[in-house]
């Protein structure tokens, strides 16, 4: 099975009002789906052992539940986003349910970021969250989440293809739970070999107009 790994450049020329890559030449470790409550807690630990700030796309329902990784992560200076208040495709809402689901979400955190479910948002939608947030794509997708892929080549992948400013997913849920505390660390190793650095995405479209 072939895996796009990187989006196309012009994948981003299409959709020029969304955020595909980061807006400084560092390096942007992205989370989606959480917090989740076996994986956030060792991550947040990891991180900041390691001096590294992420940005994280949190679901609302997960955020109710444990709210005390919500303050924790704010606490360690990450960039809080969100990714809808129930983790569901867009395509499979109507417009109605779709405003409702993100603004559940976005009144439960911080910043004004927005990544949508496997991607997924019409120009409608799109729209509609570019009234108020960040609509925060990638440019680099892990595939952390499917056991078919194994670890070894999800990290060799990133040895051969990362490079300034991508922004890379990865995944706080029940399929990467086994995994991704081996992952991260060596994907850090490696990025660090290149000479790059970390940062958090910012809060606001301006700051990713100067690029």
């Amino acid at each position: 099975m072939n895996r796009v790994l990187r989006i196309p450049k012009f994948v981003t020329w299409f959709y020029p009002r969304r955020v595909w890559y980061g807006p400084t030449t560092d390096f942007y470790l992205t989370f989606d789906d959480g917090p989740h409550p076996d994986i956030t807690p060792g991550l947040l630990d990891y991180l900041r052992s390691e001096n590294i700030k992420a940005t994280f796309f949190w679901n609302g329902e997960n955020i109710q539940e444990y709210p005390e990784l919500l303050k924790q992560a704010v606490d360690d200076g990450h960039t809080i986003g969100h990714h809808g208040f129930k983790h569901i495709s867009n395509k499979q809402l109507k417009y109605g349910a779709f405003q409702s689901n993100f603004e559940k979400s976005q009144a439960l955190v911080p910043h004004g970021l927005y990544r949508p479910v496997k991607g997924d948002i019409n120009k409608k939608q799109a729209k509609y969250v570019q009234q108020s947030n960040v609509l925060v794509m990638w440019s680099y997708l892990s595939y952390d989440w499917d056991k078919s892929y194994p670890v070894q080549r999800i990290i060799k992948s990133f040895e051969n293809g990362l490079g300034e400013s991508d922004i890379a997913v990865f995944h706080e849920n029940d399929k990467t739970k086994d995994r991704i505390m081996e992952i991260i660390p060596e994907v850090v190793g490696i990025v660090r070999d290149k000479g790059l650095n970390f940062a958090p995405l910012p809060h606001k479209i301006e700051d990713y107009e100067r690029r």
